[in-house]
């Protein structure tokens, strides 16, 4: 009976071992199964930036700094993955700074690129391009903002081609000229908003007007007080405050030469004789000559003195160091009305006007406000 009973055990045994070993290899054939349909559904990373460089893209132009961007560079940007991102916006030119990143090239094998974007709002101008050789097939811009959000491309149609991803900045716009990207990935599913080819141009909301448009206001609503401790610099110091601009920068070229955004042009003149440089970023877009000074722009004086002919002298007005906003450019861009403070002796908002081509002597510097 007890060879019986071990024998019936071995029996009952194998059976039961069949058993597992039937569930065993359905585990596994389940598994291997579950493991293709994740890998399938799995995002493929193609660029997030976190190794500190930019890899595999090509970059020209010089908006480029030495590694993608970071919240130590630009406490202000919201949105991103992890600690870094691509942007064109330079530390030190702003947004006159111009250039193009090129990635290296792939294989389409996933229905839908995924990517966070932020910017300005500049189709063909400043954007995310997908490329099939030299055609632009998909675009996505920015949406006027500081934070990246979540968009996607349906790239159903050009599945197992092969493509490049472009990052263009062509605008020198001081209204966020720029444009930022990150985390690129190859999907099956689709994430935040479709990015159209042409999204239309945001409407300007009272909320956030355009950036000189509320440093004139500003001052238009000061005209005859007093700002602050009535000193020329503290007007342009809480225009642009109120704004939400950046505060003035380091000094340049001496100290005490304040700095007030994006260069646009200097003006210098010695003897009567005036010469005019225009920065990259202060060049007219249709390429006349002169610089593009604009309305709510901010002049820098060191040691000025205008000459204007009065009978058979000239009567002079100096400005040894002083600070103004521009209020109105004539057609010709020569005549520049003002709003400044505490110039022959009072300490309050007044309304001024320079004629360039009195300029004799000193020279004039004029930023713009980011």
């Amino acid at each position: 009976m007890g060879e019986g009973k071990s024998l019936m055990n071995r029996r009952e045994f194998l059976h039961s071992m069949s058993g597992s070993i039937l569930v065993t290899a359905m585990s596994v054939a389940q598994a291997r199964a579950q493991s293709h349909n994740a890998s399938a559904s799995e995002d493929i990373v193609f660029a997030d930036f976190e190794s500190g460089n930019y890899d595999d893209w090509t970059l020209t132009g010089d908006c480029w700094t030495n590694t993608p961007a970071s919240a130590f560079r630009f406490p202000k940007v919201t949105g991103y993955q992890g600690k870094r991102f691509l942007c064109t916006f330079h530390p030190t030119l702003g947004n006159a700074a111009t250039g193009k990143a090129v990635s290296k090239e792939f294989t389409m094998d996933k229905p839908f690129i995924n990517f966070l974007i932020g910017g300005g709002n500049y189709p063909h101008k400043a954007c995310l391009n997908l490329v099939l050789g030299a055609e632009v097939v998909r675009t996505a811009t920015g949406s006027n903002s500081t934070e990246l959000r979540q968009a996607w491309w349906d790239v159903t149609p050009f599945l197992g081609k092969k493509a490049h991803l472009e990052v263009v900045d062509d605008t020198t716009s001081q209204d966020r000229g720029y444009i930022m990207v990150d985390d690129i990935r190859f999907s099956q599913f689709k994430r935040g908003k479709q990015a159209l080819e042409n999204e239309p141009e945001p409407a300007v909301t009272p909320e956030r007007p355009p950036l000189r448009e509320a440093v004139l206001r500003f001052c238009r609503q000061r005209v005859g007080v007093q700002v602050g401790d009535g000193e020329c610099g503290t007007l342009v110091i809480q225009a642009l405050a109120s704004a939400g601009a950046r505060p003035r920068q380091a000094d340049f070229p001496e100290s005490g030469d304040y700095v007030w955004g994006v260069l646009i042009c200097t003006l210098e003149a010695a003897n009567g004789m005036a010469h005019l440089k225009v920065s990259k970023a202060g060049k007219k877009e249709d390429g006349s000559k002169g610089a593009d000074i604009r309305p709510g722009d901010v002049i820098q004086f060191r040691d000025v003195e205008f000459r204007h002919p009065s009978g058979i002298g000239f009567f002079t007005r100096t400005y040894p160091h002083h600070s103004a906003i521009i209020r109105e450019v004539s057609e010709d861009g020569q005549v520049l009305d003002i709003f400044e403070q505490n110039y022959g002796g009072k300490r309050y908002v007044v309304e001024s006007t320079l004629d360039l081509e009195e300029l004799a002597q000193g020279w004039l510097r004029i930023y713009r406000p980011q």
